[in-house]
């Protein structure tokens, strides 16, 4: 019977991960307002039965309760001049980041959480082929284009992982069908330039766990270290290049028309306003939704100086520097969790680029499943050489 809860306990955690995709889906087929609210309440009564009750473990409450706290306590200056803001963010957070670290919070299966988004990027694709790609093909720009690239992304990644995984020839013809049609899609007719970055980010994480545990990590090794030297030295030659090879990627343009000396693309106006809140506010913050009252509406663009105009520099600094020790244990650390691999790219580099991470669940499960140690030493043996275990090259859990 445990095993039955945790398999459903993963489904419903999968399903919630996947909501990007799956309001989309409803959309498409019947229009139906708040659709997201739906699938959340459904998701809820669903757990709820099958685990007899609604349970709060004691991380999850913990955690909750650190969250509310800075929150409550870093918005009491911003309440009176930022209200419709600070409210905003926490109607998001309690809508995807309360919502979906409770159900992280139920013992899991992490690959039946991305089987599970994987399938239903089946039904996603289909979608893109249907309507996606010919509504790109039929406008020059496709203004809701970014949320449908970072949408694509969170069943690319997950399929991407699931591919090194599953033993079934036709399931593994239908990932490497999708990640074609999603490629396209995303590298040609979506002019998001993060969703291309989120997936060089993957990429570069699945190298650095085959450094670790493969045993052509030196060659491996040498190749990453001097694709990061080529990036540092000739980037902008290597970014000119690229843009006059395949000047039809539409994320490419962004470059043209911002120019190559702005890659920013004008957020430099919003960092410097930034800098001035964290200046004025520095021990203790502005609060949340303060910076957003001062910019129209606009965010920092920036994680981490997000962090600081909220929290200020001691709180904020705590927090910034929480989340980098952590990445770096993730990837570097120990056997790499599959489920961490795939959650990184979902909000970096989206939260230093086209988001904001109250409204990021995927960074509220990745903090929840550190600070819990839910996930940090993962048993996943996809990308483990077994001939290097077999010879001690590799400790054994």
């Amino acid at each position: 019977m445990n095993d039955l809860k945790t398999r459903w306990n993963s489904v419903l955690l999968g399903i919630c991960l996947t909501i990007p995709m799956l309001t989309k889906l409803i959309t498409y087929v019947a229009p139906i307002d708040n659709n997201i609210i739906i699938v959340v309440g459904i998701l809820l009564v669903a757990s709820a039965v099958l685990n007899n009750g609604v349970h709060l473990t004691k991380s999850y409450i913990v955690f909750q309760l650190i969250v509310v706290s800075l929150f409550g306590i870093f918005s009491v200056n911003a309440i009176q001049s930022a209200s419709y803001y600070t409210m905003n963010y926490f109607a998001s957070y309690v809508l995807y980041g309360a919502i979906a670290t409770f159900l992280a919070s139920k013992r899991i299966d992490e690959y039946k959480i991305i089987k599970t988004i994987t399938i239903v990027y089946i039904f996603y694709t289909v979608l893109v082929v249907i309507k996606y790609i010919p509504d790109a093909l039929n406008t020059y720009y496709v203004e809701e284009s970014m949320e449908l690239s970072y949408t694509a992304l969170i069943g690319y990644c997950a399929s991407l992982l699931y591919l090194f995984k599953t033993k079934s020839k036709l399931f593994k013809l239908t990932i490497l069908g999708m990640l074609l049609i999603n490629s396209y899609y995303i590298f040609f007719l979506s002019d998001c330039r993060g969703s291309v970055l989120s997936l060089l980010i993957m990429i570069f994480l699945v190298l650095i766990v085959k450094v670790k545990n493969g045993k052509h990590y030196g060659l491996v090794a040498t190749i990453i270290g001097l694709s990061i030297l080529a990036v540092i030295f000739f980037g902008m030659d290597i970014l000119n290049y690229v843009i006059e090879t395949f000047p039809e990627m539409r994320w490419l343009r962004r470059f043209v028309i911002y120019g190559s000396n702005d890659l920013s693309s004008g957020r430099d106006r919003l960092y410097s306003l930034a800098l001035d809140v964290i200046d004025n506010n520095f021990f203790f913050g502005a609060g949340v939704g303060y910076f957003e009252s001062l910019a129209n509406g606009q965010y920092t663009h920036n994680m981490f100086l997000q962090f600081l105009c909220e929290f200020g520099v001691i709180a904020g600094g705590f927090v910034a520097i929480y989340l980098v020790v952590n990445l770096v244990k993730v990837i570097f650390k120990g056997r790499t969790s599959i489920m961490m691999l795939f959650l990184i790219p979902q909000f970096i580099p989206r939260l230093f680029i086209s988001s904001v991470y109250w409204e990021n669940m995927f960074f509220w499960v990745f903090l929840f499943f550190c600070f819990s140690k839910k996930t940090n030493e993962s048993n996943d043996e996809i990308f483990v050489d077994q001939e290097r275990v077999a010879n001690g090259k590799i400790a054994q859990k």
